[in-house]
């Protein structure tokens, strides 16, 4: 067979062989086609089957952290609540009532992190003293993100760490009380507003005796350890100092010096500053006192500083129509920078009495005080915008603004508006038509009137309502009675002050400060109607007013007054 022969057979069947090797994957991948097989992984383990109708759960969210404290009991049936809510915010007070806003210290929100990452959810219930008169239970609802359960003696350890909280929210807000009251004495003393008084320390201390340390001649002081506070207050350059207990009692020393620009450096006196760094008060920083140079203020006093922190002396002092900013990536003005920058601005407004809703717009920080009172505390970085209420009485109060700037946009914008109240019903007056004012002149429109069945009250360290002042506060109660002609005995307790008119004329006169004590008259009164007037003032301490009259028959006026349990007055004078 020639060459070119075989060659060609070679080529014809090398070619059926590969046309073979070519259609095998073909009728693999046909034959797949018709019917679809699942060949499993070598490695990978079977999958049990889901029915088509099953649909699997989804998983749940983790529940936001919180936290409510509840404690209640005990003979007076006190209830106490403090809760944390999901955004961390703290409200706590008395059941019942408006719960007020406070904020964790640094390591008490440290602590709280811990324990939401440490336990999860539970419910806590202890009771101390069961049975007895002081009898407490608390209970403690707990939601945390941990998976850890807690023993009932760290339940009981985050129940005594939310106990510490509100022991230490009620110290301070009876600090601030015991403030209150000392400005408010200092401003009656001096004439002038609360407002224009500085607190520059209040530095919590123990005093020798009862009487804080101030021996008066004649008064004896009970020898024993009383912890309270001295606070420093400051107006028209000179200094003033107080001593409180930790309830009530607010003292004031006699001595003052001068402002410390002029106090010398030696040996301090009482009066001066402690040592000890003092303890911030929420008051508001007071507006400077200097001009850097003159300037026409008509509404808000605006002064700028160069720096974040209001250190030093304004670099810019002018005249702002509104606080309603937003300066976007520039600069108030020259030479204010456009960032690391801070403004405060002050004005006293005249507000009529009611209920404000203020609010406070900023990128970055800002605080806000009314009337002496910091109602906004945000000092930090970011945007936010932030409402609060507040009660505000009748007269002129100052409103002060403070912000800063760090980097980017600039703005701060406040608003307020008065809460439409609706109108006061007229008293239904049918015994004694009473009015309380707050000062000791009945000097204006009294703060409540309403109607008094008798004139016998004993308010203590109290008021006679809650718009009504603790201390410095008067009071005129009016009535006209039928009464047949004859001898009428007229008896007074009071402390302090008190004065009594019958038909405009004025037969008891105790207008004067003093402790509790007795006063009657004797008067002979025509038959037909007659109109009694009882005029009353408090300063400070204990409030009590009793008053009355009996019918005399001819053969007791010369009687003397009965002191025994079953007189008129019995228990009055204790």
């Amino acid at each position: 067979m020639p060459k070119w022969l075989w060659f060609f057979w070679g080529f014809g069947v090398a070619l059926i062989l590969m046309g073979v090797v070519l259609l095998k994957p073909l009728e693999h991948l046909s034959a797949n086609q018709d019917t679809p097989q699942i060949t499993p992984s070598p490695t990978a383990r079977p999958t049990p089957m889901v029915p088509p109708s099953a649909t699997p759960a989804p998983t749940p969210l983790p529940a936001e952290p919180s936290l409510t404290w509840r404690r209640e009991g005990g003979i007076a049936g006190f209830c106490d609540v403090l809760t944390i809510d999901d955004k961390i915010a703290l409200h706590y007070g008395r059941c019942g009532t408006g719960l007020r806003f406070a904020e964790l210290t640094a390591e008490e929100l440290r602590a709280y992190w811990v324990y939401v990452a440490r336990y999860t959810s539970f419910e806590f219930t202890r009771q101390d003293n069961p049975g007895g008169p002081d009898n407490m239970t608390v209970r403690l609802s707990f939601v945390g993100r941990g998976a850890r359960v807690p023993t009932a003696e760290e339940q009981a350890e985050v129940a005594r760490w939310v106990s510490a909280i509100y022991a230490r929210l009620l110290t301070e807000e009876q600090r601030a009380e015991l403030v209150a009251q000392a400005r408010l004495d200092l401003a009656r003393r001096l004439g002038i507003s609360p407002d224009a008084i500085r607190t520059v320390a209040v530095e919590a201390t123990t005093w020798p005796d009862a009487c804080l340390g101030i021996a008066e001649e004649g008064v004896f002081c009970a020898q024993v350890l009383t912890p309270g506070y001295r606070i420093i207050l400051e107006a028209n350059g000179t200094r003033y100092e107080y001593r409180t207990n930790q309830q009530d009692l607010v003292r004031a020393v006699k001595q003052a010096q001068a402002s410390p620009t002029a106090a010398p450096t030696a040996q301090p006196t009482p009066t001066e500053l402690p040592t000890a760094a003092p303890t911030p008060t929420a008051c508001p920083t007071p507006l400077p006192t200097w001009t850097p140079w003159p300037v026409t203020i008509t509404d808000w006093r605006g002064e700028y500083y160069g720096n974040p922190e209001l250190q030093g002396a304004p670099v810019l002092v002018r005249n702002d129509r509104e606080v309603h900013f937003d300066w976007g990536y520039g600069a108030p003005a020259a030479p204010v920078p456009a960032d690391y920058f801070s403004a405060r601005w002050s004005r006293r407004i005249h507000f009529e009495e009611g209920i404000y809703t203020f609010r406070l717009e900023a990128d970055d920080g800002v605080r806000l005080w009314v009337a002496g009172n910091l109602v906004i505390d945000r000092w930090r970085g970011g945007y936010g915008v932030d409402t609060v209420r507040q009660q505000i009485w009748t007269g002129d109060h100052d409103v002060v603004v403070e912000y800063f700037e760090l980097a980017g946009t600039a703005l701060v914008r406040l608003s307020w508006q008065r809460e439409q109240e609706p109108p006061k019903p007229t008293p239904v007056i049918t015994a004694w038509r009473a009015e309380y004012y707050n000062n000791t002149d009945l000097a204006g429109a009294p703060r409540v009137v309403r109607n008094e069945d008798e004139i016998a009250f004993d308010w203590r360290e109290g008021s006679p309502d809650h718009k009504v002042n603790r201390d410095y506060f008067a009071a005129r109660f009016t009535r006209t009675v039928e009464l047949p002609a004859g001898s009428y005995r007229f008896y007074v307790v009071v402390d302090d002050g008190a004065r009594v008119y019958v038909d405009d004329r004025l037969i008891l006169d105790a207008w004067t400060e003093g402790i509790r004590r007795l006063l009657t008259r004797d008067v002979e009164l025509a038959g037909g109607s007659h109109t009694f007037r009882v005029e009353y003032f408090e300063q400070t301490g204990g409030a009590a007013l009793f008053f009355r009259w009996e019918r005399l028959n001819p053969n007791t006026l010369s009687r003397k007054l009965p002191l025994g349990r079953g007189a008129v007055f019995a228990g009055w004078l204790d």
